[in-house]
């Protein structure tokens, strides 16, 4: 027998590692994949506090549904109400 050929049970085994590899690749989401800069300027939704917009339509909240702050000393000791 040549080995320089590959046989049908090499070819069965290149066919599993890219199935494999396919798998493992769909189990990868996309979803809430944003990056938020850090700016704090915080904003409500439902009662909780966010530092910035971003981080609240990260968890889901849409724009209408964001309130600002009462803060004292500029942006600090915010709460919501």
């Amino acid at each position: 027998m040549n080995n320089d050929k590959m046989g049908f049970i090499d070819y069965l085994w290149a066919l599993l590692i890219i199935l494999l590899a396919f798998s493992a690749a769909s189990c990868f989401s996309e979803e809430n994949q944003t990056i938020c800069l850090t700016l704090y300027q915080p904003v409500c939704a439902e009662g909780k506090i966010f530092s910035n917009e971003c981080y609240a339509y990260k968890e889901g909240y849409e724009n209408n549904e964001l309130t600002e702050p009462v803060c004292t000393l500029n942006t600090a000791g915010c709460k919501c109400e």
